[in-house]
């Protein structure tokens, strides 16, 4: 995502948005760069996810479930407890990042979208309290 933001087509004074939409007009690289900008997105979510995947739900999940499974009967009862602590953990992890990843990103942009001049504030104002509402639900 760095190499497609840095090669990204800008004028001198990108503030002026005529030399900036002159600037990308005349880019033949601006198809390139927006791909290469969502594969960068595309990876860096796969790696945010990649840690949750294996740290929890891969390795400790797989491992206490078949410690119970070949556990003798005197050890299954605390083989399943371990396995359903083990559970609770993962729930709680994967609820913190739900709500880190995926509300708080809306929160955020809703309250941007209320602070800023751009747009009306009863849209930033109404996503942020939504998107509160549903993740207060969960």
């Amino acid at each position: 995502m760095a190499v497609g933001n840095m090669l990204h087509p800008r004028s001198q004074g990108i503030e002026v948005y005529a030399e900036q939409i002159k600037a990308v007009s005349e880019s033949d690289f601006w198809i390139s760069d927006r791909l290469l900008l969502f594969v960068g997105a595309l990876l860096i979510a796969v790696f945010l996810l990649a840690p949750h995947r294996t740290m929890l739900d891969g390795l400790a999940s797989k491992a206490t479930r078949d410690a119970w499974a070949s556990a003798t009967n005197a050890e299954q009862d605390v083989s399943l407890r371990v396995a359903e602590a083990i559970e609770e953990i993962d729930v709680g992890v994967f609820s913190l990042w739900i709500i880190l990843f995926s509300a708080a990103t809306f929160i955020v942009y809703g309250l941007a979208v209320a602070m800023s001049d751009n747009f009306p504030k009863w849209l930033g104002w109404a996503a942020t309290v939504l998107m509160r509402r549903k993740t207060m639900a969960k």
